[in-house]
């Protein structure tokens, strides 16, 4: 099936639900199964990195035409938590049986990145906010220096603590605040 399929199927389209009548009910369980699936991971802290897959289109040459982004919804998603759901499987069976694997273990961040991370997360609440930075009406000729780049600050310097407490779930409250806000997908986190 396609995902374009399971889309329609969970989301109640009556013409693919009735093409599609025997895989239905199993459908809406693997949705309940899914739903179920993300919740436990967003309690345990996972960040949810739901961001738009790049779509390249060529022409008839093989010549790349455009790129935009792949329309993703709980079809994908429903995939996913399942995909993730058995790769955690796995890795507890092999633990469990002591045979050795490996694995990708994301180090804590530099507390002086997170900082920087913060201060441009600030900035672009700022810039992103209902308020025009000063001088965004002048054309580029009329802006002084400091209004082209920044305001002319000079770069920060950091002391900061050898250890920052940082949790996935300061990540996960940064995502929902910008879920759907023009800035979403900006963030690299």
């Amino acid at each position: 099936m396609t995902y374009t399929q399971v889309h329609a199927i969970i989301s109640g389209d009556a013409e693919a639900r009735a093409e599609f009548a025997t895989l239905a009910p199993e459908f809406d369980r693997m949705m309940d199964l899914a739903r179920i699936l993300n919740r436990k991971r967003d309690r345990r802290g996972s960040i949810d990195f739901d961001l738009p897959e790049p779509l390249i289109e060529f022409d008839e040459f093989g010549a790349m035409k455009s790129v935009t982004r792949a329309e993703r919804n709980w079809a994908h998603r429903l995939i996913e938590e399942f995909m993730l759901s058995a790769n955690e499987c796995v890795a507890s069976w092999l633990e469990n049986l002591g045979v050795p694997s490996l694995y990708r273990i994301h180090e804590k961040p530099e507390p002086r990145r997170v900082v920087e991370f913060e201060e441009i997360a600030a900035a672009v609440w700022i810039l992103a906010g209902d308020r025009e930075p000063a001088g965004s009406d002048l054309s580029d000729a009329q802006r002084t220096p400091e209004q082209k780049h920044g305001g002319g600050r000079a770069p920060r310097s950091y002391e900061v603590p050898g250890d920052i407490p940082v949790t996935p779930r300061m990540y996960q409250k940064l995502t929902e605040k910008i879920a759907g806000k023009p800035e979403d997908g900006f963030f690299p986190i």
